[in-house]
């Protein structure tokens, strides 16, 4: 297995997927992606509530109902995720801005309606065939650019700072930065980056 899908009200899931109901039944053909009935479902976030859970099988990403969870569930969560470097996915209706960190593992939070987008098969999907591909991706497929734009003027500003020494502060910070963006995109040169930024502007 290689996601693991916990929502415990079936009946918002069949709202926003009435229309894509063939294409959501494919997707579970592989084999590939757990998702418990209600019952069961509940029962499992009962057992992350209460330190209980374990996961018996080898999941690469998680994906939960967090308003379901206690802040305990929350935090046991983040310690499995931690330690099996597992990908995680919370939606909920309550979730009003898209949060994203990939300190110790990469975790996204979205509201409900941006998870259950048109997005969501096809992002099941490349996970699928592909676990190495951003959680980012289930909020938009072109997220990068973004993040290459903001890398090109880091570097930039890092070359300004290299030889002023009453910049130092400005430096680290920049420094912190700049490694935050390469633990989710990468490690780029200038020249690369403006080739990569090019081509992403090109396409759109």
């Amino acid at each position: 297995m290689k996601i693991l899908l916990l929502e415990d009200r079936p009946e918002r899931q069949k709202k926003f997927i009435s229309d894509k109901i063939k294409s959501w039944e494919n997707i579970f053909i592989s084999g590939q992606i757990f998702m418990p009935e209600v019952n069961d479902c509940k029962v499992i976030i009962e057992q992350i509530n209460n330190y209980s859970f374990a996961l018996n099988q080898t999941f690469k990403l998680l994906i939960v109902h967090r308003s379901a969870l206690k802040s305990s569930g929350i935090s046991h969560l983040s310690s499995i995720c931690k330690e099996k470097k597992i990908k995680l996915i919370y939606f909920s209706g309550g979730i009003s801005q898209t949060i994203y960190n990939s300190q110790d593992f990469e975790q996204i939070n979205l509201n409900s309606t941006d998870f259950y987008s048109d997005l969501l098969i096809p992002f099941l999907q490349n996970f699928i065939t592909n676990d190495s591909i951003s959680v980012l991706e289930i909020f938009h497929t072109e997220w990068k650019i973004s993040y290459m734009m903001l890398y090109r003027q880091l570097l930039r500003n890092l070359e300004l700072t290299e030889e002023d020494y009453d910049l130092d502060s400005d430096r680290s910070y920049i420094l912190r930065r700049i490694e935050k963006i390469e633990n989710v995109i990468g490690k780029m040169k200038l020249e690369e980056l403006h080739k990569s930024i090019q081509q992403k502007i090109n396409y759109l």
